[in-house]
């Protein structure tokens, strides 16, 4: 049981630095649209990956937020530490939800 919890955890942090960077990376990208620069070929795909990642982010994030308000909780916070978090958050929720 105590090894799970450390994976979560471990799981969580990695999930925070991931999204950050790929919303930086997304930021670069504009910014290399803006002032009409060229993307080297071999980061589109990157960029692509981390694209989807917070499309898939976002949508869980909706979902939590659904929920939470359904709940009379604070859904922007949970929202938020979704979107950061990702799949755990859903899975935190679920569990929660079979306890109450």
């Amino acid at each position: 049981m105590r090894l799970y919890k450390l994976i979560i955890l471990l799981t969580k942090i990695m999930s925070i630095i991931l999204v950050s960077s790929a919303i930086t990376a997304e930021l670069y990208s504009m910014y290399v649209l803006i002032n009409n620069y060229e993307l080297p070929h071999y980061l589109k795909l990157l960029f692509w990956i981390g694209r989807f990642a917070l499309i898939i982010h976002l949508i869980e994030s909706l979902i939590m937020v659904y929920y939470m308000q359904l709940r009379n909780e604070n859904y922007i916070r949970y929202g938020i530490y979704a979107f950061l978090v990702g799949t755990v958050s859903l899975l935190e929720l679920k569990n929660n939800r079979n306890r109450i």
